[in-house]
């Protein structure tokens, strides 16, 4: 939720606005199929192509789809090419409209025959083709009748033999596009090497009079495949101009931005200001008939004042803004030249230094502008930018307008191989979990994971915990954040008055009262009496060491996790807690962005940690004074366990991985791990270990038994209530909390002498986890076996808690989770053996040798062991229990999962108002449980763990 994705799972080109985007007029171009996805290529670029003559000049030429980049007929440093002469070329009226629908040609019949075997040179249509209006259920290309035209002409010398085709722009100023508009057969590909050329390069090829021999080599066809991306994925813009009355920069945080495929190799960096670059009205159209005559055709002359441009855009830095309003078809200026590679070739001829496309994108729709191939030489960088930043720079760029000595300048980072620096910090560690422990009142406290920063400061002590400390204060966003969060505002005011604006109240119960601070003159769009000195007043009703809590939800504007840092230290708070929207798993690791003031160290001077949801809910929900209690920091950055959290006997986690194993299984249906009923041979079923298992514990023989859970356990939003169920059980004879098969309270005596069976997916509630083994062997239990959501077998880590498991903790895959679940759903007896512990590991090879004489066996109920609820060893009285089903055991993956470049900020659909969550949270619920993925890694590229998106 916090920031661009570091690997974005929707790495994929960017469609022109034409390829899907509404342009004025309300038409809709179809060539959203330019949406390529990411592929490895060779890191040769061939950007800007074009033909060679035998005098030397150079005939810029666009690539369009075929099957491979090369052929043998059309690419050659000596190739013969034939001009094709319409000899009668009319325009017909056909449509109902009577527009210009096609024209007729006759290519001279002897250049036809000439053709064969060589390229034929065709000159395009010059009729003022007329703009299809598309229909409900009846939409076609805009300019679907000048694409038409297209095909037919080069298809006439295809027929006639032609092994490619240049084909040239009839009306002069009409930058040549890939022309797949008319196309509905699922290829973009043509039969022949094609290439369009714009018309004043065109007639100047055909006049050269070198036709014979033309060098084709530097026109390699276009392949959506061929795409390379640029790495780093992101690079950043910064904002280098003091705007705001009195300055400094109410933006200090790097942008993150992407680099379009057909930039320039190399460029340097750069600092200018940044205008508007908006087209003249007569280009903002989007029918061909108005654009050819009254913008290409001015443009091409040189009649246009400024080219083409509103305002000078020399030594300016370009910013072509998306329409805030996606349905407002008004409100789009770039009709005549729909292109992002068209808008490159017309700023940098006006004599810009660079282009900013500002976007209105999140994460999930940011895409790479392209295509890579192009018939200009582009030498300045193109960049786009996601919404909050598009908002934000227009918020400056009218505040700038509003003080005649400001303007808003803003600095491009040096372009090196198509990329420039990465967006994100050097960082050469991804730390663990680290334990904090939250008191709601002076009895009730529990325990959570949290995620690490690799920007926080190193060494650092942790906080005391005096009576009146450590109190976890709300922070409530700004009116303005919140505006931008609902899709009532825009992101611009939010950003732009920097950390200390970005928040309107501190809230907290103190002593189960609630209090408030105002830093702000309205709340919630309600005016209240505002504090003289926010810093000072919320010391003096929170304690000197209060904990910020910042819902990442609260602020959809943000692209990093230093930003949220920097709006908690505003508050006045000694460290901050950033709550991860709408998961209970995920409290990821959290990386830096790019350092922006030179010299600047990159730790913060207060910690930060990411909890879950789930957390967060629990900690301040009812609490009559919540507090927490932080892990200290040590030189290498990693948390250590809490000071009072170590006194009270908790322990570091621990997260190492550990090999896979087995267990035997000796009674079950067939099918169950593959078993087929032999009861001659001993079947082993894979299995993966848990790392806070006892040093030592004798092998298992035993019947397994499955746990369900209540309805309150079953959602992280009511573990209150699940809290309290386990609390009311304590003195009982039954779990409230774990149900048995007629979801009926299940007996502690049934649980005696047997293995217990969980499946992963339900219980939210257990946390740390680590104490559902706990309330299991607390009442005999011999072991636990936890059926994954994941496909692999994989680790259980240890959680922080002050006590040691006794009993011995194995996980089953998915697949064998499922059948070892429906066999106990049927009444089936399921009876295993599972490995002795040795040094804290499964000695799986000791299975068979394993007895009760020599003191590694020990037997459950029913299989000779005496336990209570047993008739000398027989069976309970209750029957089997049915699905039991526990979520929550942190799983150490074997893979670690890449979370999405692209976690970026989430915003409200303006269209639906439902929040639009992002690709790195989507995924959550699976992936390594003790590790999160960063939102400044969208799906990061750094390693994460928890997944990479949300729904």
């Amino acid at each position: 939720h916090a920031g661009p994705e570091k690997k974005d799972s929707k790495l994929a080109m960017a469609a022109p606005p034409r390829g899907g985007t509404l342009l004025a007029g309300g038409r809709q171009f179809a060539c959203a199929a330019l949406a390529l996805a990411l592929v490895a290529i060779s890191p040769v670029r061939a950007d800007y192509t074009y033909v060679s003559t035998s005098d030397g000049a150079k005939h810029p030429c666009a690539p369009q789809y075929h099957l491979t980049n090369t052929t043998e007929a059309f690419h050659k440093m000596n190739a013969q090419a034939v001009i094709v002469r319409d000899e009668d070329g009319t325009c017909e009226a056909e449509n109902a409209d009577g527009d210009i629908a096609r024209s007729s040609f006759t290519f001279n019949a002897a250049d036809l025959v000439a053709v064969s075997g060589k390229i034929a040179v065709i000159p395009g249509s010059a009729c003022l083709f007329g703009t299809y209006e598309s229909e409900d259920g009846d939409y076609k290309d805009p300019y679907i009748y000048y694409l038409m035209d297209f095909q037919r002409r080069v298809d006439a010398v295809v027929d006639a033999g032609a092994v490619g085709v240049i084909w040239g722009e009839g009306r002069a100023g009409k930058i040549p596009e890939q022309m797949v508009g008319h196309i509905t057969s699922g290829s973009y590909n043509q039969a022949v090497p094609v290439c369009t050329m714009e018309k004043t390069h065109f007639d100047t090829f055909t006049s050269s009079g070198t036709l014979s021999s033309i060098d084709t080599m530097h026109i390699p066809m276009y392949r959506d495949v061929d795409e390379q991306f640029p790495y780093p994925r992101l690079t950043y813009l910064t904002v280098e101009e003091p705007w705001k009355p009195g300055g400094p920069n109410g933006y200090e945080f790097p942008m993150p931005s992407k680099t379009a495929t057909f930039g320039p190799t190399a460029a340097a960096a750069t600092e200018a200001e940044l205008v508007a670059a908006e087209f003249v009205p007569a280009c903002t159209k989007d029918e061909y008939e108005e654009c050819a005559v009254n913008c290409w055709a001015k443009v091409s002359d040189g009649t246009l004042d400024p080219f083409p441009f509103t305002q000078d855009l020399t030594g300016k830095i370009a910013l072509f803004a998306d329409p805030e309003d996606d349905d407002d078809e008004d409100d789009f200026n770039y009709g005549c030249f729909p292109h992002f590679s068209s808008w490159a070739k017309l700023a940098q001829d006006a004599g810009a230094v660079a282009i900013v496309h500002g976007t209105r994108a999140d994460v999930s729709n940011w895409y790479y502008a392209g295509p890579y191939q192009v018939p200009f030489d582009l030498t300045i960088p193109f960049f786009s930018l996601m919404r909050p930043h598009t908002e934000m720079l227009e918020h400056a760029r009218d505040e700038s307008r509003a003080h005649g000595s400001h303007y808003l300048k803003l600095k491009t980072q040096e372009i090196a191989g198509g990329a420039g620096p990465d967006y994100f910090a050097d960082a050469e560690v991804e730390f663990g979990p680290a334990p904090v422990l939250v008191w709601r009142d002076d009895a009730d406290h529990f325990y959570c994971d949290a995620g690490q920063a690799v920007f926080n400061p190193a060494p650092w002590l942790g906080l005391p915990l005096p009576s009146n400390g450590n109190r976890l204060v709300l922070m409530v966003p700004s009116d303005e954040c919140a505006a931008a969060n609902d899709g009532d505002g825009a992101c611009g005011p939010c950003l732009a008055g920097g950390a200390s604006t970005q928040f309107a109240q501190l809230w907290a119960r103190v002593g189960g009262v609630s209090t408030s601070i105002n830093a702000s003159a309205t709340v919630d769009g309600v005016a209240v009496a505002q504090s003289s000195d926010v810093l000072a007043d919320a010391r003096a009703a929170f304690g000197n060491d209060f904990i910020a809590v910042v819902f990442l939800e609260d602020f959809s504007c943000f692209t990093s996790y230093e930003e949220y840092a920097a709006v908690a230290e505003a508050t006045g708070a000694s460290a901050s807690l950033l709550v991860m929207p709408d998961s209970p798993y995920l409290a990821p690791h959290m990386y830096a962005v790019a350092d922006v003031a030179p010299g600047q160290s990159l730790r913060r001077t207060k910690p930060v940690f990411s909890v879950t949801f789930a957390c967060a809910m629990r900690a301040l929900h009812g609490a009559t004074d919540a507090r927490a209690d932080l892990p200290a920091i040590d030189l290498d950055g990693d948390a250590a366990i809490g000071p009072h959290a170590h006194a009270a006997g908790y322990y570091v986690p621990n997260t190492s991985e550990m090999e896979e194993t087995a267990f035997s299984l000796l009674t079950a249906p067939d099918g169950v791990c593959g078993f087929d009923g032999d009861d001659d041979e001993r079947f082993m079923c894979a299995a993966g270990q848990a790392n806070f298992n006892p040093v030592s514990h004798p092998a298992v023989r035993a019947e397994t038994l499955l746990v369900r859970t209540a309805e309150e356990c079953q959602s992280w939003w009511t573990c209150l209530q699940c809290d309290r169920l386990a609390d009311e059980a304590e003195e009982t004879q039954t779990y409230l909390r774990y149900l048995d098969f007629e979801e009926e309270p299940l007996l502690k005596v049934d649980v005696a002498g047997r293995v217990v069976f969980v499946m992963e997916r339900d219980l939210r509630c257990a946390h740390p986890y680590t104490n559902f083994v706990r309330d299991m062997e607390a009442n005999q239990a011999l072991g636990v076996i936890v059926g994954l959501e994941s496909a692999n077998v994989e680790t259980l880590t240890a959680s922080a808690v002050p006590f040691n498991t006794t009993v011995p903790t194995f996980t089953l895959r998915n697949e064998d989770a499922l059948a070892f679940e429906a066999a106990l759903l049927s009444g089936a007896e399921v009876s295993v053996v599972l490995p002795e512990i040795v040094a804290g590991a499964a000695d799986e090879e000791g299975i068979a040798q394993a007895s009760v004489s020599a003191g590694n066996l020990r037997l459950g109920k029913n299989h000779g062991g005496t336990f209570p609820g047993s008739d000398s060893g027989g069976s309970s009285s209750r029957p089997k229990i049915g699905a039991g089903e526990i979520v929550g055991f942190f799983v150490l993956v074997g893979v670690i999962i890449g979370v999405g470049v692209a976690a970026l900020a989430v915003r409200r659909s303006s269209a639906t108002g439902q929040r639009l969550v992002p690709a790195w949270l989507r995924d959550a619920g699976r992936g390594m449980r003790s590790f999160g993925g960063s939102p400044n890694a969208p799906s990061a590229e750094r390693g994460t763990a928890a997944g990479a998106g949300a729904s």
